[in-house]
This record gives C-alpha cells, sequence and structure tokens, in this order.
C-alpha cells in the first residue's frame, strides 16, 4: 500500500474502533494521535505494522501504566470565588502559560487572540507553567495540577479500580475541571474551547451536554489538522458545534471522520492573520516540529535534500523552533547542529521547509508559500489529494515531499477582523 491507502485504512480501523470503546470520550486508547508517544499512537503503528512493531506498543503501554499507578495529581485553583457569584453569558475552556498574562492581569488567548476585555465572558485556564501571574481578571480562574510520585497512588488506586464512578471521578482529569464547572454553570449560554478531540474535553462536553441541556457546546479547530487527523473522529463528547476555517476541513470531517454537516461552522480563523508582506517572515525558513524523535536523522534528512541535484537549495535557511519547545533539551541541541550544517551565503530560498507532523505546511500554503516537508513516517505526517484535494504532493526523496495549493483560499480563511472571536460568539 502507499501512503495514502495506508491513511485511509487507518481512518476506517479507527472509526470501527472508536465505536466499539465503552467511554469513547474518556478512554485514553480512543485518543488515537499519530505524532506522539501515547498508547493511541502505539495502537496507530501496531495496526500499520503489526508483529514488527510490537515491542515499541508494548514499551509505550508498559510506561504508561507505571504512570498511571504511580503518579498521582494535586489539583489547586486561583480566583475561582469570583465566578461562583457571578452569572456569565460565555465561557472559555483553554490553556495557556505565563507569557500570556500582562502586568496588570490582562489576559490573552492565543488561540482565539482576544483578551480578558470582555466581562460577559469568564476564562477556565489550565495553567502549564510553574511561574505564577501576580494578578489576575476577574473574570479568570486558573487551574493548576502538578505530577508527583506517590506510593499512596497505587493503593488509592487500586481500592477505586472496580467502582469506574468513583474511579473517574477521583482519578479523570476532565471530571476534575468538570467538577469546577459546574458550580457555575446554571445559565443559558454558550461555552467554548480550542478543540483537539483530546479525553479531558470530551469528557466535560459530555458532561455538559448532558446535565445542562441549556448551554451550547462549541470547539474551534485553532490550527489546520495534522495529515492523519484520526484524534478528530466524531464520537461521544464532541462538541455540538464545531467551528473550522477552510472548505478543507469541511470536506475532511464530514467524508472521513464522521461529522454532520450541521455540526460545522465556517469561518476565518481567528488565529491566522492576512499579512501584506509575507516573504521576509514565512520564506526561507526551517520550522521544527513538536516532536523530536531523533536529531540525526532529522539532520541527515535535510543534508539528503540539499544535495539532491532535482531541485537547487541553498542551505542558507532560517530556524524556527515549535513555540511549545523553547526549554526542550533535543529541540535546542538540534538547532545548534542545524547552525553548524547551515551556511549563510547570498541566495535565499523562495520556499520553506517543515519537518514531522504539523499543521504549519497549510497555514503556509494558505499564504501562497511554496512548502518542502521532511517526514519519516509519510502515512502519519504527509497530505494526500484524497482527503485534502486542494493540495498535490510530489515525492523528491525517499523522506522529502514537495507541496503546491491548488486553491490556497480553500485551506484556511485567514481573518480580515482582529477580533473576529466577536463573530464566533454569534454561533
Amino acid at each position: 500500500m502507499n501512503f495514502i491507502s495506508k491513511q485511509k485504512f487507518l481512518i476506517k480501523k479507527s472509526i470501527n474502533f472508536i465505536k466499539g470503546q465503552k467511554n469513547n470520550e474518556s478512554n485514553i486508547f480512543s485518543y488515537l494521535v499519530p505524532h506522539s508517544p501515547i498508547v493511541g499512537h502505539a495502537i496507530l503503528k501496531f495496526w500499520l505494522k503489526g508483529f514488527y512493531n510490537r515491542l515499541f506498543f508494548f514499551k509505550i503501554l508498559f510506561k504508561h501504566i507505571i504512570f498511571f499507578l504511580f503518579y498521582d495529581f494535586k489539583y489547586s485553583f486561583r480566583n475561582e470565588e469570583h465566578y461562583q457569584k457571578k452569572k456569565f453569558k460565555y465561557f472559555v475552556l483553554t490553556w495557556s502559560n505565563y507569557n500570556s498574562f500582562s502586568k496588570n492581569g490582562l489576559y490573552k488567548d492565543k488561540y482565539f487572540n482576544y483578551t480578558s476585555k470582555n466581562k460577559n465572558i469568564f476564562w477556565f485556564i489550565i495553567y502549564m507553567d510553574d511561574k505564577k501571574p501576580k494578578k489576575i481578571d476577574k473574570n479568570i480562574c486558573l487551574f493548576f495540577f502538578k505530577k508527583k510520585f506517590s506510593l499512596n497512588s497505587f493503593f488509592k488506586k487500586i481500592f477505586y479500580v472496580f467502582n469506574r464512578n468513583k474511579f473517574s471521578k477521583h482519578f479523570n482529569f476532565g471530571f476534575k475541571i468538570y467538577e469546577k464547572l459546574e458550580k457555575t454553570l446554571n445559565f443559558k449560554g454558550k461555552i467554548f474551547m480550542p478543540y483537539e478531540g483530546q479525553p479531558f474535553q470530551n469528557t466535560v462536553i459530555k458532561k455538559i451536554n448532558e446535565n445542562f441541556p441549556k448551554i451550547k457546546t462549541i470547539g474551534y479547530i485553532h490550527s489546520f489538522p495534522i495529515a492523519l487527523p484520526t484524534n478528530l473522529i466524531f464520537r461521544d463528547g464532541a462538541p455540538e458545534i464545531l467551528i473550522v476555517n477552510g472548505v478543507e476541513q469541511v470536506y475532511c470531517l464530514k467524508k472521513y471522520l464522521g461529522w454532520k454537516n450541521e455540526k460545522i461552522r465556517l469561518l476565518p480563523s481567528s488565529r491566522f492573520y492576512e499579512y501584506k508582506e509575507n516573504s521576509t517572515y514565512f520564506k526561507n525558513q526551517i520550522y521544527l516540529p513538536y516532536e523530536i524523535k531523533s536529531k540525526n536523522n532529522l539532520i541527515n534528512n535535510l543534508n539528503n535534500l540539499f544535495s539532491n541535484s532535482k531541485i537547487k537549495i541553498s542551505p542558507n535557511f532560517n530556524v524556527k523552533n515549535h513555540p511549545e519547545k523553547k526549554k526542550s533539551r533535543i529541540h535546542l541541541q538540534t538547532i545548534e547542529l542545524l547552525k553548524k550544517t547551515l551556511t549563510k551565503t547570498k541566495k535565499k530560498n523562495d520556499f520553506s521547509i517543515i519537518i514531522g507532523a504539523t499543521g504549519s505546511a497549510i497555514e503556509l500554503l494558505s499564504r501562497g508559500i511554496k512548502v518542502i516537508h521532511l517526514s519519516e513516517n509519510p502515512e502519519f505526517e504527509i497530505y494526500s489529494k484524497s482527503l485534502w484535494p486542494s493540495i498535490t504532493v510530489k515525492k523528491i526523496e525517499e523522506n522529502s515531499f514537495i507541496y503546491k495549493a491548488k486553491k490556497r483560499k480553500n485551506l484556511i480563511l485567514l481573518s480580515k477582523n482582529s477580533n473576529q472571536f466577536d463573530e464566533y460568539l454569534k454561533v
């Protein structure tokens, strides 16, 4: 099978697998993501490579079992007293870090590109940093969590494991979030979240849909989906409305992922804007992925690409780290190695290179930038014209592919409005 056939096979297999899973909204086995070292990723690889991938599968499963049994989470909150006193018209459940807060406590969400100035909106933020803001607005609650190794965790989980209801309430991340949210959800309004199909999101949405029928749950696909979007297959706990930013996303969600037309809303992106000058910022870049499995393989694949006689490439690129990996050791080491590989010349390239599983390729294409995609796992990472008809793909090396966009406006509707989220509130 070529990688396109493999992608279709994995999507069909995933849909049938999810349908057969109990509590598939919160079940970690149903969170099938092809780019992270989690159980769902191991399952996809096992389906693809079978017996030859058994060691990887059991390694990931064993690590998850050990982590699950012996690690406990400590939860804490900040500012929760405010949202219990006032009824808000809108809620946003999101996640963020220290850099999203100003000194005076104003919060700006990077997914919706919107601030906490609008006092009709309450922001429930899963906080991802150790450093905490000194001041936050009253319409914000921070949800902190910290993992710690604990032998007591093992005995508690064994005690509760035979009572699914109690087990979920004590150890399910989504239940912990919902327990706090439900105290103030006695209103008729809307709750928004940047939706990725994560188990905690589906758990929260399902509980709200069951217990608060007057509240509309709305998800937002904040980045273009990855090439194999098995994490977005429709399931229990899916939002009532899903906002997307391109015709291609609508096509893939309906044709392959089980979403019905009435659940999808097509609107311009609140995250990505039109820029008059794209070339200086987006061209001649190498974009590092979220996960780097082997920095040496990455460098070798780049060198093979540079030596390819079919495409004239100048080894003169700027390197952009993944925004969530600024402190990652392997990412910083890779950047240092790239500095030794790349050379400064007068000639610059009129395209950019992306690596691994990422939607960045589609953002670049939607801005009119040519893209070369390096991938060691094409069936997981390379976009195909079958799932995404506005993209043409050509193989140039064993691990290298070049993209062109037939209709780039079909990929991402770039926003012209800095307050696009105001339009989302009307959905």
